[in-house]
């Protein structure tokens, strides 16, 4: 497994909130570095970070990042990471990104719908690819019936939406920038 401490930010986005318990972390295990062995740290600092003391100083910084999934993660299997899009589990997102670069996968199970998504809009250029199942494409005042295999773009700031025209459709979308609402 291959970690990348010093340039973590570069493979993830980290919330600052966690970019200040990982500080956090480092500066406990610096200071837990420069006090006499047998003095150590008060086992309070790390039950407020939720680690366990028993553990070597470089190993807290390892598990912290293991266990908050922070490693480098360069394969997504097919089946994991998918989210439900505002808690409709009819319809599930799965988002991978780096520092500069999105893709979503998003899985629509409640087609065929009976009318089209609220159109909006976004500053964020779109590109889609079908991947399954059959739609329409609604963008500005134009309308576009598409099947597997067919793909559409979206310029910045244009309205949109889509109809599923059957029972499942899967979208891939790729959006520049990265759609930080989606992290």
């Amino acid at each position: 497994m291959i970690l990348s401490v010093p340039k973590i930010t570069n493979f993830y986005t980290v919330k600052e909130a966690q970019t200040n318990k990982i500080t956090l972390i480092i500066q406990t295990i610096l200071e837990g570095l420069r006090k006499p062995k047998k003095q150590g740290l008060p086992s309070s600092t790390f039950t407020n970070l939720n680690l366990n003391p028993q553990k070597k100083p470089v190993l807290l910084l390892v598990s912290f990042l293991i266990k908050n999934q922070y490693t480098k993660m360069e394969v997504i299997k097919a089946e994991e990471g998918f989210q439900p899009v505002n808690s409709n589990p009819n319809i599930q997102r799965k988002v991978i990104h780096l520092n500069d670069l999105m893709v979503t996968i998003i899985d629509f199970h409640n087609g065929p719908m009976e009318v089209p998504d609220p159109f909006h809009h976004h500053p964020h250029e779109q590109i889609t690819y079908v991947a399954s199942g059959s739609l329409k494409f609604f963008i500005e005042d134009r309308q576009y019936t598409l099947h597997t295999g067919d793909s559409f773009k979206v310029a910045s700031n244009l309205k949109h939406s889509i109809q599923t025209l059957t029972e499942h459709v899967r979208l891939i979308d790729s959006f520049s920038p990265i759609r930080k609402d989606f992290l």
